[in-house]
């Protein structure tokens, strides 16, 4: 067999920049191919002859009829821009936003 590698010490942060780089662009594939193949089943239910209908629930007091199917995006939103400026370039987004997105 091959010789095992071995460490010479601590990784220095040029090491550990690129691990986490890989790392996360691996995060981020694997994330997109998962948004990918559940957009290919939603269009295949959406293009089905059988109407597709989102089940609802009473909201409050209001009898306003709410879908039970959210996309959960108050969880990875960086801002509401109150006050702020708007995010129109990716590199405008934090690092932490961003890294909270892949997680989810």
């Amino acid at each position: 067999g091959r010789p095992a590698l071995m460490a010479i010490g601590p990784p220095d942060e040029e090491e550990e920049y690129i691990g986490t780089e890989v790392d996360r662009k691996l995060k981020t594939d694997v994330s997109l191919q998962r948004l990918v193949r559940e957009c290919k089943d939603l269009a295949q239910i959406l293009a089905s002859p059988t109407p597709v209908k989102v089940p609802t629930v009473r909201y409050g007091r209001t009898n306003i009829q709410m879908p039970i199917v959210t996309l959960g995006c108050m969880r990875f939103q960086q801002s509401w821009n109150r006050g702020g400026k708007p995010i129109k370039k990716p590199e405008q987004l934090d690092k932490e936003c961003q890294d909270n997105l892949v997680d989810i």
